[in-house]
């Protein structure tokens, strides 16, 4: 026995030893590619994971060095807001990197098993930042360091805020509480994020299409159906906005406008139903567990609303006053309908028939053709306007390059610079057309934020996303004006994320905006979008390159203010939605029921129900 004994010893500790340098080294490698300056092409090539390996080694190795540094601050004799406050900001942040990274290979990636892998990940990152930050000892080491008045440092306005900011942290993850509710707030956190994710990912994988012979699409534009795959007579149309839309607006074919309708709104139906319903029961769980009335009053203590009757006195008046101008909107649609379209007999629309309605009535009140007015908006130059009016506007130059990597051929990279400069300040990739289990909407990704790493800013990483159509064989990428007006915005929020500068990560950039003030910056840069010269920088014919007429301008402009009633209702009606789902009422667990009765409050004279 002891000769076995002094014999396998060795053996387990020649083992144990390899297995320390093999953990040390996936850390180091884990920490060169997320705790560094992105600053060159290779770098940016590198930080993506491209195998299921790569995720699950980045994946332990930010857990194995997020443990061992949270511990380090634990140990801390002698606190300071560096080795506190400071250190758990850089941990948080190389969570928050991984995770956005992995979240935009679920969201973009081509491969199903990197974006099961990333999905998994994306999981396991939000249970280790809930395990990390609900830790009694961290929380009284941070609680120490201010109750001892930050030990004599004096600290800037933005160190302070972010002292408020994690102990207020501290607090919505439970810490306040007794141990036994504590470890129910953690298990709530991590049920709450996984449902979140299986909802997001449904909609992602979604593949639903409809099928509709040429007869079927009678009156769409051959340029779109060019865009459309085919199958002997018959086209594949997948149920996502841009390839339903342009059929909505423009199909004389009821039953194909009603097809396309039902498949657009039905996606993950019935699945995600259950789902939403199982999220918004845990989710006031947890709310219940932190002490606060429901979900909603807890979401919106994060945000400049800060509580439910804010937001309701914002809303309320907007809607009611959109409801009267709808009225005036929808009465003049009533008195100019299209051949082949009846009211049915409470005098409001079929749902499929709107938009149909709607597009029919702009062409002949105000000579927009939206499918016309679209040929004046190929991709590339829209892209060259956009760039020109933010290049101006900030100071900004910027460049498309040649990624090294990219996860699919249409990705485009540009590198962004402070003008007249070879100051490098951020990466921006534009993904810009559909494909299967892509994000089917449009938005931006932040990745990496500007904050002060050794003493000089870092470069900045942004994901933009959306789904214009696809170019053809006859045509490039014609976008339709609201797909403009979507692209301004979308880059307007890459614009606040690129160029944000902050001394520490947590304040960089978007990600950690309170999410009402967010979308303040874009909703600002899209009004741009109805200002004539403006949308002169961004147009041109693709095939004669004649400007955009100043008469249609002016059209779409009047129309803008015609017809806005009904579209900011929606918003305000959708806001509710939100808000009540949240709110633990009577309709709270019966999203169908919940929508209805709002439908039923501000539609119901106009569209029928379905």
């Amino acid at each position: 026995m002891k000769k076995t004994t002094s014999y396998v010893l060795p053996i387990i500790l020649t083992i144990s030893s390899l297995t320390t340098l093999t953990d040390a080294s996936r850390i180091k490698e884990y920490d060169s590619k997320i705790n560094t300056n992105i600053n060159n092409l290779d770098k940016l090539a590198n930080l993506f994971p491209k195998t299921v390996e790569e995720v699950n080694n980045l994946t332990s190795a930010l857990e194995e060095q997020a443990y061992q540094e949270i511990d380090t601050i634990k140990q801390t004799k002698h606190a300071t807001f560096n080795n506190t406050i400071g250190m758990i900001d850089i941990i948080l942040n190389k969570i928050q990197v991984l995770y956005a990274l992995t979240d935009s290979l679920v969201n973009i990636h081509p491969d199903a098993a990197i974006r099961d892998a990333a999905l998994a990940s994306g999981i396991t990152i939000k249970n280790l930042k809930v395990d990390l930050l609900a830790d009694v000892e961290l929380y009284h080491v941070v609680q120490g360091y201010v109750d001892n008045n930050f030990n004599g440092e004096t600290l800037s306005s933005e160190k302070q805020l972010r002292i408020q900011e994690l102990l207020k942290s501290f607090k919505r993850l439970g810490l306040h509480l007794p141990t036994e509710n504590l470890e129910q707030v953690k298990t709530a956190q991590k049920e709450v994020s996984a449902i979140e994710k299986e909802f997001e990912v449904n909609i992602n994988n979604d593949n639903s299409t409809i099928t509709a012979t040429e007869e079927e699409l009678q009156g769409v534009k051959p340029e779109f159906l060019k865009t459309l795959t085919k199958e002997n007579d018959t086209y594949i149309i997948p149920a996502i906005y841009s390839a339903a839309l342009p059929i909505l607006r423009e199909c004389t074919v009821e039953q194909t406008r009603k097809k396309v309708h039902l498949a657009l709104n039905n996606r993950t139906y019935p699945v995600n139903e259950e789902i939403l319903v199982k999220l918004l029961k845990k989710r006031h769980e947890l709310a219940l567990l932190l002490g606060f009335e429901n979900f909603a009053s807890f979401d919106l203590d994060q945000t400049s609303a800060k509580n439910i009757t804010n937001v309701e006195n914002f809303i309320l008046p907007i809607a009611e006053k959109c409801f009267q101008k709808s009225k005036q909107e929808f009465a003049a649609l009533k008195k100019d309908l299209p051949e082949a379209i009846s009211l049915l007999e409470d005098g409001t629309f079929k749902p499929w028939d709107y938009s149909y309605v709607y597009n029919q009535y702009i062409k002949k009140n105000f000579s927009i053709d939206s499918a016309k007015i679209a040929e004046y908006f190929p991709m590339q130059k829209v892209l060259d306007g956009v760039f020109k009016i933010y290049q101006d506007f900030l100071g900004l130059t910027f460049k498309q390059v040649q990624p090294t990597w990219s996860w699919h051929e249409d990705v485009l990279l540009i590198e962004i610079y402070k003008k007249d400069t070879t100051q490098l300040l951020g990466y921006l990739f534009l993904d810009l057309y559909p494909r299967d289990n892509k994000y089917s909407h449009a938005a931006v990704a932040p990745i990496i934020g500007s904050y002060n790493m050794d003493g000089t800013n870092c470069t900045s990483l942004t994901l933009l996303m959306t789904n214009f159509p696809k170019p053809t064989q006859d045509s490039p990428s014609l976008l339709k004006y609201s797909d403009v007006v979507t692209f301004f915005h979308e880059f307007g929020h890459a614009m606040h994320h690129t160029l944000s500068r902050t001394t520490l990560a947590h304040h960089s950039g978007i990600e950690n905006s309170a999410c009402d003030f967010v979308e303040t910056p874009s909703q600002m840069f899209e009004q741009w979008m109805s200002e004539p010269d403006m949308l002169k920088l961004v147009s041109c014919h693709y095939q004669t390159g004649e400007a955009l007429p100043q008469e249609v301008i002016d059209n779409m402009i009047e129309l803008k203010k015609a017809h806005s009633g009904a579209g900011i209702l929606r918003q305000c009606s959708l806001g509710l939605l939100a808000l009540h789902l949240m709110s633990h009422t009577e309709l709270s667990y019966d999203p169908a029921a919940l929508e209805k009765s709002l439908h039923d409050k501000y539609f119901s004279s106009f569209i029928k129900h379905e």
